[in-house]
């Protein structure tokens, strides 16, 4: 019997089943149950299904079997479905858009018109439940129109950081928006802002924004780092180490515990109105010791898009999608190598330039370019059969 040999020989046995006879094995009775949880068990599944050689930053208490699920749940087919709405806004794109509440929020944006750009100053709330849009008529201060700009979400606040106006003026102010009495505020600042910039790539880490990039005067793209408290409403800039990712635009980042994950963008020539070069690679920045690193990934499908994304976190999982590509890219952050994430139907077109807010079961895709013409098109992507890891914080709902 499997009982009668070596505990270590039964451990390997179990490192041979595949998960469905672990799920059988586990029914039997308290040992066999334990076996069916050993951890090792599990990361050597993982080796053997997923043919990983190596793994990377993994916590202590790593749940192996989780991450197992977490890997054969994201390699399923994803369903989009297309929303429409009666009311919703005009088509636009470079537009800034959050999650509040239980509802997306949609700020500004533009439409090119000829050689003009046609920016917004509008805002509009998307109520998934009622499936709606509605105008909202901010109190306060009045943003001009206003277009690549970012927004964060912080304690049920909404920040907006950089951009460029209608005079083509790049911004460094950092404007705060109250849910509770729907009121824009330009906020007094302590030490040097940023210099001026549009497509910055802004996070939320704890209280704080992080900065990377943008678009400064003379269309330069600086890699600097600049740190702003939401707290003490003060700028710093913290003193960065390690190999600095190249000038670029158009990048995208999210943050997973203290670390910054930044993909993608291009090195923009603007005589020759065309990128001299694409960067299809990933970058951290360790947000405790303000180190980057260049990671060297394992493989898989390598993505074919770099500039204009969105990105959110499943999980130990980025997302990554937009740039002419209608199909989301997923990188692993533990075993470092990509899966390209197909269609139900492959109906569904991920807009370039568009934006992505995830609300429950569903990331939220509107606007952006397509076939050179601006829309407005909302996607919904079900990310139901992800949903156990996937969790939004607690917030206030918007009026």
């Amino acid at each position: 019997m499997l009982v009668q040999i070596p505990l270590e020989l039964q451990n390997y046995i179990c490192c041979l089943l595949e998960s469905h006879d672990l799920a059988k094995m586990a029914l039997l009775c308290k040992h066999f149950y334990k076996l069916a949880l050993n951890p090792d068990t599990w990361q050597q599944l993982c080796e053997r299904k997923w043919n990983i050689s190596n793994f990377y930053n993994v916590p202590t208490s790593f749940d192996w079997k989780l991450y197992y699920r977490e890997k054969s749940s994201i390699a399923q087919p994803l369903t989009w479905n297309q929303i429409d709405t009666t009311t919703h806004p005009s088509p636009r794109q470079c537009h800034g858009a959050v999650a509040l509440g239980s509802k997306m929020l949609i700020f500004g944006g533009h439409q090119i018109e000829g050689d003009n750009f046609n920016r917004k100053d509008d805002m509009w709330l998307f109520d998934p439940k009622q499936s709606e849009f509605q105008e909202v008529h901010p109190q306060g201060i009045h943003i001009p129109p206003i277009s690549r700009h970012r927004l964060v979400n912080i304690d049920n606040r909404i920040y907006s950081f950089g951009g460029i106006n209608q005079n083509r003026q790049k911004l460094n102010s950092v404007f705060m928006f109250e849910p509770e009495n729907l009121a824009w505020e330009e906020l007094d600042v302590q030490n040097q802002p940023p210099q001026p910039r549009c497509d910055p790539v802004v996070v939320a880490y704890k209280n704080s924004l992080v900065i990377f990039g943008g678009s400064i005067k003379d269309i330069a793209f600086p890699s600097d780092v600049h740190v702003f408290d939401t707290c003490s409403r003060s700028w710093s800039q913290p003193p960065i180490s390690g190999d600095i990712p190249p000038p670029r635009i158009g990048c995208t980042a999210v943050v997973i515990n203290d670390t910054l994950y930044l993909y993608g963008g291009g090195d923009y020539n603007t005589e020759e109105r065309k990128y001299r070069k694409m960067y299809t690679e990933m970058w951290t920045l360790d947000l405790k010791k303000w180190q980057w690193t260049y990671l060297s990934t394992t493989g898989g499908d390598l993505p074919k898009i770099s500039d204009f994304l969105n990105s959110f976190v499943v999980g130990n999982h980025i997302i990554i999608g937009g740039g002419y590509s209608s199909n989301p890219y997923a990188f692993d952050t533990i075993s470092r190598n990509w899966t390209l994430l197909t269609n139900s139907d492959n109906s569904t077109i991920n807009n370039y330039d568009s934006s992505a807010v995830h609300i429950g079961k569903h990331v939220y895709y509107f606007g952006g370019l397509h076939n050179n013409t601006v829309k407005h098109n909302l996607n919904a992507l079900d990310m139901g059969h992800l949903e156990f890891l996937m969790q939004n914080p607690k917030v206030v709902e918007a009026n």
